[in-house]
């Protein structure tokens, strides 16, 4: 990925700024208009969508369809912030070390980062 998650949100809340108020400036009526992109603010912390008067509204999801879809946004965001080199070091203790390891062997260290801080241990 060419920018980092913080950007890549930061630009799918401008884009949809611009083009509902693009929309609305040519008077096209927008009561039907939906964004897909609703779990990113929600995964985030941030609030709902307040451009051009418009309160985002996202589908009502349980607390843990929210955690399961965080758990997998920090997967992806960490996929994208360790080296390969790196996350094989970090299971050199436990993964088997050959010449070409699996890719389940790189995620371990990652999914155990993750596991700790959302078991809280």
């Amino acid at each position: 990925m060419k920018s980092t998650w913080e950007l890549l949100e930061n630009r799918v809340i401008y884009y949809e700024c611009v083009i509902r108020a693009l929309l609305m400036a040519l008077d096209v009526p927008i009561g039907k208009l939906h964004f897909g992109h609703c779990v990113y603010p929600l995964l985030s912390g941030n609030t709902p969508l307040t451009c051009c008067g418009y309160a985002g509204k996202c589908r009502s999801e349980t607390l843990s369809e929210l955690v399961r879809k965080e758990y997998t946004f920090d997967v992806l965001r960490l996929c994208g912030q360790v080296s390969q080199r790196d996350a094989l070091r970090a299971g050199a203790e436990v993964v088997k070390q050959v010449d070409s390891p699996l890719l389940s062997g790189l995620l371990y260290p990652l999914l155990q980062a993750l596991d700790e801080q959302y078991l809280k241990v």
